[in-house]
Formats: C-alpha cells, sequence, structure tokens
C-alpha cells in the first residue's frame, strides 16, 4: 500500500510540473502573438535546441521516451545548474565554477541545447560576461524543451 501511495504522489507531483510547463509555454505563445499576420520582431528567441540531436538521441536510446525522461532531468535542474555556476564564479572558486561550467556545457550538449552550448563557448573565449544572457537562454531553452517534450505522441 506504501509503494501505491508513493507512485500516486510521484504522478500528482508530475501532473503539476507538466501543468506548470503547459502554462508557461502558453504564456510564451501567448506573448508571441496569435495572429498568423504577426511576424516575430527582434525580441524573438533564436532556436535553442537543435531536433536533430534530440532524434539522433532517440534512436541512440531506442525511442523518444527514454529521452523525454532524458531530458525533463535535464530541463528541471538546468537552472539550478546555470545558478549555481554563476554562483561559484561569484563567489571567486575557480575550481567549483570550472566543475560546473563543464557541467552546464557536457550536460546541454547531450540534448542539443545548442543556445546555452553557444554561449558557453564565448564564456570561455571571455566573450559573454552577461550572467543575465544566460538565465534568459535557460529559460528560452526550458521552453523549448517542453514544447519538443509536449509534441511527443
Amino acid at each position: 500500500m506504501h509503494a501505491l501511495t508513493a507512485d500516486l504522489d510521484r504522478a500528482v507531483r508530475r501532473a503539476s510540473e507538466l501543468t506548470a510547463e503547459l502554462a508557461d509555454v502558453l504564456r510564451t505563445i501567448r506573448q508571441a502573438g496569435s495572429d498568423g499576420d504577426r511576424h516575430p520582431g527582434p525580441e524573438a528567441p533564436a532556436v535553442t535546441v537543435d531536433q536533430a540531436v534530440l532524434e539522433q538521441l532517440a534512436n541512440d536510446l531506442g525511442g523518444t521516451e527514454e529521452v523525454a525522461t532524458l531530458v525533463n532531468g535535464y530541463a528541471m535542474g538546468l537552472d539550478a545548474r546555470a545558478r549555481q555556476y554563476l554562483a561559484g564564479c561569484a563567489q571567486g572558486d575557480d575550481v567549483l565554477g570550472q566543475r560546473l561550467f563543464r557541467d552546464l556545457r557536457s550536460s546541454s550538449e547531450l540534448v542539443g541545447a545548442t543556445a546555452i552550448v553557444e554561449w558557453c563557448g564565448r564564456r570561455s573565449r571571455g566573450e559573454a560576461a552577461h550572467d543575465a544572457e544566460l538565465l534568459t537562454l535557460v529559460e528560452q531553452t526550458r521552453r523549448s524543451l517542453t514544447v519538443w517534450r509536449l509534441s511527443l505522441p
């Protein structure tokens, strides 16, 4: 009986997470404009996720369900991972900062989060110093991954 209660609790938490993600996606769509005559302006986000990487990952892992699980874990921890990296840098802890940077970059590469990978490349060359830019890319990437997950059959 305890296992059933735990499974039910997990299912309720997951449904709540998906509801929140869907609300974020709908808010983004509404902000972008809903009529077909509008064209996105310069504020429209760039492509943040490479769909081909996700498709290849699905081929490698044997299906989209496995990739969706992986993507969900990445997306759920992305904001915390980015903020931990930025906090490590702000504290001047180079060892921690480098470890968290490698973690952020490699996990982003794995799921095709191209915008974050590109930011990491610029940061490693000393060209991307704006923390707010990373946090914006994190939000855009999380939303793109949510849209991808919601589009799965």
